[in-house]
């Protein structure tokens, strides 16, 4: 056997060398991927800083409305407040970074959102000295991830602690796995080279030839054995249409230039609970329950809590856990196997290596591995659902779960 061919100790190093990659995998969301020589040729709706920061709920659980200011001064004031006054201001969030509280970790929580973070949270707290006090350098968490992200981890270890009897099984299983994935390596190669092939440049032949107008609010076209509504988040007559909270000049965008998750969405809700959702409805029933919707987009944790308390829906947790990105052919069996249970999937991606975040509702999966959405950009005017793998190697696929109508 193989306890008796290899020391326990063999074990233990390579377990924790398993958890340690793990655990900073799962906290790298910086992963680089490769340039499509094949672009979009226009800018779609953006999802702000990725997943989450964007929490609506303070630490005393009451809902926040959002707010942005002209200048780093997130509170408008440097008047002395109390610490249980500031908790209650809980997230203070700019287009830069986010500031929370996190009661399982203890701390607060900077979010930096973009490459301009650290200095805009610096600047912030040279402008805020009496909310600085609050916030020191040496208890401070500071990091690109979301409150929700880091818990995710601290919740992950936790579910992971075992007994040290449980700990040597789970050894011997994952060196046997390891030493069956050496031993089949070239097999796996072979089938890998097999199973990818180049994505067409076009739509597939058998996708619905439904087509929708730009001039048009909304058109219904079939996937598979339903019936869907689509909403193009730009053109007539929505696209024009004012998000609620302005950027840090003060401007209002529009639901064409970052409103692809509500878009979203709303096609979501008409299909599966109420026709008469439309873009500007989810748009401001979120606003209404103190989830961030403006310029910088929207956040996927909010958009997932949000649609898991609509009636006559259910919501899978992320099947696409990877704020890297991981491209279609890693993806397409996955959503496959979910699609034919009856599910659709809700997909955040990327659309070039350094961005061009976008939301989009993805109903089917070609056998040939070419996945198909209602993409509130990308599929106007065009045959529904649309093929996305014709910019591959994007998108990269950052996160995603599954909805399905009960």
């Amino acid at each position: 056997m193989i306890k008796k061919i290899l020391p326990v100790s063999i074990f233990v190093l390579l377990v924790i060398v398993i958890v340690l990659l793990g655990l900073q995998n799962l906290l790298n969301k910086n992963k680089t991927q490769n340039n499509s020589n094949l672009e979009p040729t226009a800018i779609e709706g953006r999802q702000g800083s990725g997943v989450s920061g964007g929490s609506t709920q303070n630490s005393n659980g009451a809902s926040n409305t959002y707010t942005t200011t002209a200048s780093p001064n997130v509170t408008g004031t440097t008047a002395a407040v109390s610490e249980e006054t500031f908790k209650k201001k809980l997230p203070l969030t700019t287009s830069d970074f986010t500031i929370g509280y996190s009661n399982k970790l203890g701390t607060y929580v900077v979010s930096l959102k973009t490459n301009l973070g650290q200095q805009a949270y610096n600047d912030w707290l040279s402008e805020n000295p009496s909310l600085a006090v609050f916030l020191p350098t040496e208890s401070t968490l500071i990091a690109h991830q979301s409150i929700a992200e880091l818990e995710q981890v601290v919740d992950t270890a936790q579910k992971n602690e075992m007994t040290p009897a449980q700990h040597a099984e789970e050894d011997t299983k994952k060196f046997v796995l390891i030493l069956n994935n050496i031993l089949s390596l070239p097999d796996m190669i072979q089938k890998i080279g097999n199973t990818i092939t180049p994505a067409p440049t076009t739509t597939p032949t058998n996708a619905p030839q439904t087509k929708n107008s730009n001039s048009e609010s909304s058109t219904t076209a079939s996937s598979g054995s339903s019936t869907y509504t689509y909403y193009s988040q730009c053109g007539s007559p929505y696209g024009d249409y004012q998000l609620p909270v302005p950027d840090g000049n003060g401007k209002y965008c529009t639901e064409c230039s970052a409103g692809c998750g509500p878009t979203s969405l709303a096609m979501i809700l008409a299909s599966y609970v109420n026709s008469s959702a439309t873009p500007p409805t989810v748009i401001d029933d979120l606003h209404a329950n103190g989830i961030y919707v403006g310029c910088g987009g929207t956040y996927m944790d909010d958009l997932k809590s949000y649609m898991s308390k609509q009636k006559g829906v259910k919501v899978s947790d992320y099947i696409v856990p990877s704020g890297s990105g991981v491209q279609a052919n890693q993806v397409a069996d996955d959503f496959r196997g979910y699609i034919q249970s009856g599910w659709t999937i809700f997909v955040l991606a990327n659309f070039k290596e350094n961005g061009g975040g976008h939301y989009f509702w993805v109903t089917d999966v070609s056998t040939d591995g070419n996945i198909l959405a209602y993409d509130p950009y990308y599929g106007r005017g065009k045959a529904l659902p649309f093929n996305e793998n014709q910019y591959t190697p994007a998108p990269y696929y950052r996160y995603a779960f599954a909805v399905k109508k009960i």
